[in-house]
Formats: structure tokens, C-alpha cells, sequence
């Protein structure tokens, strides 16, 4: 899934960090499902960085729990639509630019999935700087 990333990534001339800190990275979990999940993550991120595309998938781990993180420096989401932005068809007022595709459930998507294995997803962002999803998912 890396690979896919990176592939997107590349041919908009931008970057990928990995900053893979998780020395055990195992979980038992859905292959397909969770590699969707990177995939929509980092799609948004390549979507919503019109200037600076860098982007930086890592991991690392706290008790009991494996953390997957997907940043970029994209144009971030207000603070406000950030408690909607997992609602089916949500679309913030930067998801309405005309020339980014999108039905807005990707992230609704996303959540499903995070809740489905169990764990859970923070998000902090600011506008004009970038955004970071944070999935925890328990061992």
C-alpha cells in the first residue's frame, strides 16, 4: 500500500516520509479493508495539498495498541466541520472546490472500518498547515 502511495504521490512531483517507529507492527485485522483505508486517507492528502504534497505515513505503538498516522501539509479543514467530517456525504467547505472529485465517503468509510476492528481515529488540523489522522488500533 506504501508502494501505492508513493506512485500517487511521485507523479504529482511530491513526497512520502515513512517514520515507522512500531517495532511490532502485527495486528490481526483485514487485509483489503485496511490497505482501502491508507489508500482513502492518502488520497485525501494528495487531493487537499494543492501547493506542498508531502506526506508522511507512520507508526509507532503505546500499550496494547498499534498507531497508524497519515499527515500532510495540506489546506487542513475547519475547525469547525472536523466533529462532521466522518458523516456519509459530508463535505467541508474546501471539499466543495469544483475541481476535487469526490462523493464525501471516504472518510465516513474509513471510520466504519477503524470501528469495525475495534479501535479509533483522532483528527488535528489546521487550516493552511495540514492535517493529521491518527488510527489506534488495539493488539
Amino acid at each position: 500500500s506504501g508502494e501505492n502511495v508513493s506512485l500517487i504521490v511521485n507523479n504529482r512531483k511530491g513526497v512520502v516520509n515513512f517514520k515507522l517507529e512500531a517495532e511490532d507492527s502485527y495486528i490481526f485485522a483485514d487485509k483489503l479493508h485496511m490497505t482501502n483505508l491508507v489508500y482513502n486517507l492518502a488520497d485525501n492528502a494528495v487531493k487537499y495539498s494543492p501547493d506542498r504534497l508531502e506526506i508522511t505515513l507512520g507508526t509507532y505503538e503505546t500499550k496494547g495498541a498499534i498507531h497508524f498516522v497519515v499527515s500532510d501539509y495540506g489546506m487542513g479543514i475547519e475547525e469547525e466541520s472536523i466533529p462532521h467530517i466522518f458523516d456519509k456525504f459530508y463535505r467541508g467547505t474546501n471539499g466543495n472546490v469544483h475541481n476535487i472529485k469526490g462523493f464525501g465517503i471516504g472518510l465516513s468509510y474509513v471510520k466504519q472500518i477503524v470501528s469495525a476492528h475495534k479501535g479509533k481515529i483522532t483528527v488535528t488540523s489546521k487550516v493552511g498547515v495540514g492535517t493529521t489522522f491518527d488510527i489506534t488500533l488495539p493488539r
